[in-house]
């Protein structure tokens, strides 16, 4: 059933609010928090906070507990979250982001130097559903494997040498699970301290504060607003500990 709240409620959010309208926000997620609840974990998630202050938005997306998020990141991702307030708005933004229509960056640290652009037009998937981890097909694979199409591009931007690492920027249009950590350590350059996807090294400590096992920033989104047609071209700031590395390991 469509959404009835009505369309000119206001978030009321401890988060960082980067845009808002009637019909969408676009919120800044900090790291080490869930984007939407899970029953496997009991630490609090983007959605819980929302749905504590606004529970309008509990019909707004397929499932009552992703507050209208039309996007997840991980835990330790930070960055651009992109939620609808109506359910049409959400059915319409979820079509956009499976076409490719949305287009968004990231801002990430690699193992070793990069020295130019890496394109990569494959397949990722895993066949288990529950697994904690995707794979890369080069193939087509079988329908069993539930591998689709995955298309990145990682361009270096500086190279940290006291560290032996790049900090890049990277698109995902595609949008898959894991796409950029993956795809990442499928070049041969896993984001630095992701155990999980083969990187050989943990960050560095002294950044100060909390910071996650590894970098990853959503760092930018630009897409045609679904009701108005307007451009909708939104930023959110790097944290602090990414700014550290940028300014004290070159």
């Amino acid at each position: 059933m469509p959404n009835t709240a009505p369309m000119t409620q206001n978030l009321t959010t401890n988060l960082p609010i980067l845009f808002e309208d009637p019909h969408l926000f676009i919120l800044s997620k900090p790291s080490l928090l869930h984007s939407v609840i899970s029953a496997n974990s009991t630490n609090p998630s983007v959605a819980e906070q929302l749905l504590e202050t606004n529970p309008w938005l509990k019909p707004v997306s397929e499932k009552n507990e992703d507050a209208g998020l039309v996007q997840r990141l991980d835990f330790e991702t930070s960055g651009i979250l992109l939620g609808a307030k109506s359910r049409e708005t959400w059915q319409r933004l979820r079509a956009m982001l499976k076409a490719g229509e949305i287009q968004k960056s990231y801002r990430a640290i690699v193992e070793g130097k990069i020295e130019h652009t890496i394109e990569l037009s494959n397949y990722i998937g895993s066949p288990n559903r529950g697994a904690s981890k995707v794979r890369v097909y080069t193939e087509k694979p079988r329908k069993s494997e539930r591998a689709l199409p995955a298309n990145t591009k990682i361009a270096p931007i500086i190279y940290l040498s006291k560290i032996d690492a790049t900090v890049i920027e990277a698109s995902a249009p595609t949008a898959r699970r894991h796409q950029i950590r993956a795809h990442a350590a499928f070049s041969g350059h896993p984001l630095l301290g992701d155990l999980k996807y083969g990187a050989t090294r943990r960050l560095p400590e002294g950044a100060g504060g909390a910071c996650p096992a590894f970098i990853l920033h959503a760092f930018t989104i630009r897409l045609l607003h679904p009701v108005t047609g307007a451009l909708v071209d939104v930023q959110a700031e790097l944290p602090a500990y990414v700014k550290h590395y940028l300014t004290n390991t070159e």
